[in-house]
């Protein structure tokens, strides 16, 4: 048995598919959730958690402080806890503009026409957008390239062929859904 007798096994062919499959179940939702990790809303959320971390510190501090502390020597404890917190109302009180500019920032203006919406042909803004829509590319482009090639090689009636076409299109609608959650909110232009 040769190397393409192999590969055009049916249960070779099965196998690849099943653990094609795998990987993509495995790797998509690493991929979603890091995307999702690095979103504006995430940050200041962290943001948020840490000033809320920094409150409960000082609060800790000074509490601990008075139970040790001279009471001569309480006023400056005062001092510090009112100068930290002070300082910490001042970036809260910036977090909802740094909220509003985000998101602004984050809206991905997309052309008008469909044909150009559907096949992702504009230019990201975010960067790593352009990680999933080349493998969208590469897939409709090997599609394309599979069914230009079906009618001349008389592979129409055969099963394994359509599951490879529908394996290919599930493949591309799913780089296109991740390269869509990568470049954050749209907008109409």
């Amino acid at each position: 048995m040769s190397i393409s007798d192999e590969l055009s096994d049916p249960k070779f062919l099965t196998a690849l598919v099943g653990g094609a499959f795998g990987i993509a179940s495995t790797v998509i939702p690493i991929l979603d959730r890091w995307v999702r990790d690095r979103t504006a809303k995430e940050r200041i959320s962290q943001d948020l958690e840490q000033l809320t971390k920094r409150v409960a510190f000082w609060d800790a501090w000074f509490k601990a402080g008075t139970m040790v502390t001279a009471p001569d020597e309480l006023s400056r404890m005062k001092a510090t806890v009112q100068r930290e917190l002070e300082e910490l109302a001042v970036v809260y009180s910036s977090q909802p503009l740094l909220a509003a500019r985000a998101t602004f920032a984050a809206v991905q203006i997309v052309p008008k026409s469909a044909i150009r919406r559907l096949f992702l042909i504009y230019a990201p803004k975010r960067q790593i957008a352009w990680i999933p829509r080349v493998f969208f590319y590469v897939f409709s482009a090997y599609f394309l390239a599979a069914v230009a090639v079906l009618p001349k090689t008389g592979g129409i009636d055969d099963p394994l062929v359509w599951a490879l076409l529908l394996l290919l299109v599930s493949f591309s609608w799913l780089f296109r859904y991740l390269s869509l959650r990568m470049q954050g909110p749209l907008g109409q232009a």
